[in-house]
């Protein structure tokens, strides 16, 4: 008895380790058993996160790209596919549109042309906003470049995607009129009454061992009464020396 006792006690054990491996822990933990993955394409991430974690499975973003006009957020690339069946806690992999614009630097687009200008933005991934013309001597040129109506200087930090607005030249005007007499004036009324007319402020210089009163223009190109076009240059000489900050 007592050798038929220890048989059964040892085939009791090997039946309730069988049981235990082979049925109730597969069961109790899903060993083996398969998921469908689901599309998650085009879905937001939020939704996406909280459907897989229902099935038992883990998201994780692998990457976010910004893209214009895409909806940040929503899911753009999954790995594995919704195709595939995996194994459950497995890691999906998912690329999101980004919810904020990268920051590229401005690129400087003045005195290039304007299908220049349009291929320096999208290879900097701004976009061509508005374009506004003005008579100037550099026909076709841009002359200014702006983001939201304020000048952009080259190199400022701009969010990619934006709009910039471009001001090109379209050569000078047909019509003409006789340069005004700017001497003795200062620079600021100068510049007023350059622009007034249809003109272009062009080179200010500084005569430091002028006799005359300083920050007096003394001289000026083309001259007084010389017949110019619309968009034309003058020139500007002014008495005294060039300050450290001009506020025209």
């Amino acid at each position: 008895w007592i050798v038929l006792h220890a048989v059964l006690a040892v085939v009791s054990c090997f039946i309730i380790l069988f049981i235990f491996f082979y049925m109730y822990l597969p069961y109790y933990t899903h060993f083996g058993a398969s998921i469908q993955v689901p599309k998650l394409v085009g879905k937001p991430y939020v939704y996406a996160k909280s459907e897989i974690a229902k099935l038992g499975l883990n998201i994780v973003v692998y990457d976010s790209v910004y893209e214009v006009g895409a909806k940040s957020g929503t899911i753009l690339h999954q790995f594995p596919s919704h195709t595939e069946k995996v194994k459950i806690n497995r890691r999906i992999y998912v690329t999101t549109y980004a919810y904020n614009p990268p920051k590229v630097k401005m690129p400087n687009l003045i005195d290039v042309s304007q299908k220049q200008a349009e291929m320096l933005l999208k290879s900097h991934g701004l976009l061509l906003g508005n374009i506004k013309y003005k008579y100037n001597v550099h026909k076709g040129a841009v002359l200014q470049q702006y983001l939201q109506g304020v000048a952009v200087s080259e190199g400022t930090w701009v969010e990619k995607g934006s709009k910039i607005d471009l001001l090109i030249s379209i050569g000078l005007g047909e019509k003409t009129l006789e340069v005004m007499n700017l001497k003795g004036m200062k620079l600021a009324d100068a510049i007023k009454a350059i622009e007034f007319y249809g003109l272009e402020v062009g080179s200010v210089l500084y005569v430091q061992d002028s006799p005359e009163q300083a920050g007096i223009i003394i001289n000026q190109k083309p001259d007084q009464g010389q017949v110019v076009h619309e968009g034309e240059i003058i020139d500007l000489w002014i008495a005294g020396a060039k300050p450290s900050k001009i506020n025209p």
